[in-house]
């Protein structure tokens, strides 16, 4: 049997001391501190069972974490769908192009319960409602007595002339602050019945009234 040279052999002994003092003589670390230190893998106990005694696997437990993730802010806004695009109280669309109106006027005139006209520019819209201040959906033909007109120039487009037809939806009655929500789209013909005008995608907001 070869034997060790006896300073190889004082080297090797000084290494195998210098490791324990490494893993075992560290601030008050020893395998029974309870704390997970001095690269154990576990709570004083080493899976290879060189540092500390052998791991119970089946004892190790997945961390739960409990990192705080950023959550994003939902806008919980309620947008009004039938907002004209300026914040006009009246808007449709004339034969494809964009017409609004900031302001309408209820004339009051007795002949029907309803009567408001808003102006923007040369044009301007009439709508006129007789029947019970509740939400509904009114037919706007020569049939009934809700109608509404679109005036461009000196010319009048009705929905009540021959062949006119449309479609008026009141969703908000509001009878204490005197205020109409809704929406309406309407074929309206000159008095020949001949020359139309297309309304589409009208809609009105807190449109106000009088009694």
């Amino acid at each position: 049997m070869k034997l060790l040279n006896p300073g190889k052999a004082f080297l090797c002994t000084l290494s195998i001391l210098a490791s324990f003092l490494f893993f075992s003589c560290g601030d008050d670390e020893s395998c029974s501190d309870g704390i997970q230190n001095q690269f154990e893998t576990g709570i004083d106990c080493d899976i290879a069972g060189i540092i500390c005694p052998f791991c119970d696997t089946s004892l190790i437990v997945d961390p739960i974490d409990t990192t705080v993730v950023d959550t994003m802010e939902v806008d919980t806004t309620v947008t009004n769908p039938n907002a004209c695009l300026n914040g006009g109280i009246i808007c449709a669309d004339i034969e494809g192009g964009p017409w609004e109106a900031l302001t309408a006027e209820d004339q009051n005139i007795g002949l029907f319960e309803i009567e408001m006209i808003a102006i923007s520019g040369n044009a301007e819209m009439t709508l006129r409602y007789t029947g019970d201040k509740v939400p509904g959906t009114t037919a706007l033909d020569a049939s009934t007595t809700a109608e509404m007109i679109y005036k461009g120039g000196s010319f009048n487009y009705s929905s009540s002339n021959s062949n006119g037809s449309g479609q008026l939806v009141i969703t908000e009655f509001d009878t204490v602050n005197k205020t109409l929500t809704g929406t309406f789209n309407f074929v309206g013909y000159d008095v020949t019945g001949v020359n139309s005008r297309t309304i589409t995608n009208g809609r009105f907001n807190d449109l106000p009234y009088v009694d």
